[in-house]
């Protein structure tokens, strides 16, 4: 404790757990699901006398509280019904103590507002405060910012510095606040930091140390837009009028800015903006930009929406044969995604111009034709969508052997 605490009489640490902040009901004994007793451990950092303020209502004139410190009774008072404030004096000794409030009488008492601990006789905080905790430093251009835990018994703080792990270091401020920003430093440096705290009574030992290096901001990389097949025109359709721009994740972009033109669509920190309602036959150009603050990069990308629901072609049809099996490959639409229910018919025929038997209906763009052994066949790949609509055109024929 300092000269004056505030204790949340809701979070007396047994259950049922209360919300901070929530109104408190004891009765002597306890009546379920409220308790008999509230206990809490005070932390005094000198000895001395403390002035304890309970608030709140009680249900009968015969309704009291019983306040204890380290297991021992101090008094016994009564809240008034229509509520109010009840004031007693304690002594302690520096260090750990035990606070309980206990039902007595007959009925419940409320205990409605925070526990209020004051020091009335005593130093003050005659104790050297502890050593700051959680010292964090991030370098920027030529500064270092740099941040710390406040310590409670602490009336300031001194920061050190040195180019050499473990100093000798040098005094670079001493302030009251929790934070400093250390300028005037060359970038690309390591420069070690440690801070001690201070009150009347001395200085606390030496934070842990930490080093941090300035360093010039680099502004972002242009995004490697991509579609999901991936390929490198930075668009795929669906037979729907949708697109779907995905890109790398780029190294210190802080977000991502979609345009079309000059109208922005999004700013976001996800690598991937899917859009919809493309009117059929029109073409659009986005621009995906990665943003710092020092600076941005872009990429443009055009996007041609099919006129109907038919599929594209697929092309480049190609087929190996090993061990008396057809292993078919083939380039397949840019707009075709598996994931909109598209498909391929692999057909098949002993002549080039067919009669041709459709053997398979591949969601991917290959094929493995098992068992043919010495036959010739020949093949032809067709796209096809969840709708059954078929591609304009097949692949060219390819015959083996």
């Amino acid at each position: 404790m300092n000269d004056e605490i505030m204790i949340d009489a809701s979070q007396y640490g047994a259950y049922p757990l209360q919300k901070p902040g929530s109104l408190v009901t004891i009765c002597n004994g306890g009546c379920w699901p409220n308790p008999g007793m509230l206990n809490y451990l005070l932390r005094s950092t000198t000895t001395g006398t403390y002035q304890i303020t309970i608030t709140g209502e009680s249900q009968t004139t015969n309704s009291s509280v019983e306040i204890w410190v380290n297991n021992k009774i101090i008094q016994t008072v009564n809240l008034p019904q229509k509520g109010g404030s009840a004031t007693v004096s304690i002594s302690v000794e520096m260090g750990l103590s035990t606070l309980a409030l206990a039902g007595s009488g007959s009925g419940w008492t409320k205990i409605a507002q925070p526990i209020n601990v004051k020091l009335t006789n005593g130093n003050g905080s005659p104790v050297v405060p502890s050593a700051p905790l959680n010292f964090v430093g991030t370098g920027a251009s030529g500064s270092v910012s740099l941040v710390w835990a406040n310590v409670t018994t602490a009336t300031g703080y001194t920061v050190q510095r040195s180019t050499m792990s473990g100093g000798p270091y040098t005094t670079i401020t001493t302030t009251m606040n929790t934070d400093y920003m250390d300028k005037g430093l060359t970038n690309d440096n390591l420069y070690y930091y440690v801070l001690y705290a201070s009150n009347s009574v001395g200085n606390s030992a030496l934070s842990p140390q930490i080093a941090v290096v300035p360093i010039e901001p680099v502004a972002p990389a242009a995004p490697q837009v991509k579609t999901s097949t991936g390929l490198e025109d930075g668009s795929s359709l669906s037979a729907l009028g949708q697109a779907f721009l995905t890109w790398n994740k780029v190294p210190n972009a802080l977000s991502y800015q979609v345009e079309e033109g000059k109208n922005q669509l999004t700013q976001q920190t996800a690598t991937s903006y899917f859009i919809s309602n493309l009117n059929p036959g029109s073409s659009h150009t986005y621009n995906v930009t990665a943003i710092n603050p020092t600076g941005k990069a872009t990429t443009s990308v055009t996007v041609q929406v099919p006129t109907s629901s038919t599929p594209g072609d697929p092309t480049n049809l190609s087929v190996t044969t090993s061990n008396g099996n057809a292993m078919l490959k083939w380039l397949q639409p840019m707009w075709t995604w598996p994931e909109f229910g598209e498909l391929f018919s692999v057909e098949r025929s002993t002549a080039m111009n067919g009669p041709w038997v459709s053997i398979s209906n591949p969601s991917v763009n290959n094929f493995k034709d098992v068992s043919i052994g010495m036959q010739k066949y020949c093949y032809r790949i067709w796209a096809m969508n969840g709708k059954g609509a078929k591609s304009a055109n097949p692949t060219k024929t390819v015959c083996v052997p």
